[in-house]
């Protein structure tokens, strides 16, 4: 089969925010897209701009990579399907978009021979960065399409996506929390809403710069100690709100507790002691 040959692609679900509409580049030279009904695949096509919707199934057997992009409940039925029409998937490579689930949930195709990649995307500007894990043959052509679209690959090694999911998805779930915490404290303050929202946006901010400078300088030691809420504090939160008071007590155990590993950390997570240090200072403001 010649190298030629373009692409094909199995679709389900949305394409509102799905990696092929993100990453445009995917799609470029797109040849046969196959769906539930070929009045779906045609409208799929028609989204993407690109391809031609497949009356059957088997018209990806012509394609040497394959796309695919399915909820994960679908994911087994759309393999099952697929390796019925492939037949045989001798220097065939298979891609599944999906930003959590790696080639491991690829097992119904590459226990009959496909040579299976999976890939992440993360909009960081333009085009952001792609996270590609899986066969060497795999990576190696995702590669050179990515290139070409001005895409930064970075190759994950496997059992890696887990962990890069997981970071990602933590910081999304607690950053929505503690913004959200920290606007609602505010305007229990009687500060209004646009204000409340500057000064949460400031925060985020401000947190991110520090870690990124200790990140690139080592400097752990130099860093002001780490906020810590007074009992007062805690105190007047749970008058005005006690769910806000609750989240915030968790949130700064967990973060005591995680971040006193660190010797560097230790004195400043040490309890407050009497004097100016105890008050203002100890909560680093």
């Amino acid at each position: 089969m010649r190298k030629t040959t373009p692409p094909g692609a199995v679709i389900s679900g949305r394409l509102a925010d799905s990696i092929l509409t993100r990453l445009p580049v995917l799609a470029r030279n797109l040849g046969p897209v196959a769906a539930g009904s070929k009045r779906l695949a045609s409208r799929y096509a028609n989204t993407l701009r690109a391809g031609w919707a497949a009356g059957d199934w088997s018209e990806l057997a012509q394609a040497r990579l394959i796309l695919l992009q399915v909820p994960a409940c679908e994911l087994d039925s759309a393999l099952a399907r697929l390796n019925g029409a492939i037949g045989s998937w001798d220097n065939r490579i298979l891609v599944l978009l999906d930003d959590d689930l790696d080639c491991r949930a690829l097992g119904l195709a590459t226990s009959a021979g496909a040579c299976a990649a999976s890939l992440a995307h993360l909009r960081t500007g333009e085009s952001g960065l792609a996270f590609v894990e899986g066969r060497a043959a795999a990576v190696s052509r995702l590669k050179g399409i990515l290139a070409r679209g001005g895409v930064r690959m970075i190759h994950l090694q496997p059992g890696d996506k887990a962990i890069f999911s997981a970071g990602i998805n933590l910081g999304r779930l607690v950053s929505c929390a503690l913004m959200d915490t920290v606007v609602r404290c505010l305007r229990k303050a009687g500060i209004d809403a646009a204000t409340s929202r500057k000064i949460a946006g400031w925060i985020a901010d401000q947190s991110v710069a520090e870690v990124l400078t200790r990140g690139k300088t080592g400097a752990v030691a130099r860093r002001p100690p780490i906020p810590m809420l007074e009992p007062a504090w805690m105190q007047a939160l749970c008058a005005r709100d006690t769910r806000i008071e609750r989240f915030s007590r968790q949130l700064m155990e967990a973060a005591a507790e995680y971040l006193g590993d660190e010797p560097d950390c230790r004195d400043a997570l040490a309890p407050p002691g009497p004097g100016p240090r105890g008050r203002g200072k100890a909560a680093g403001l």
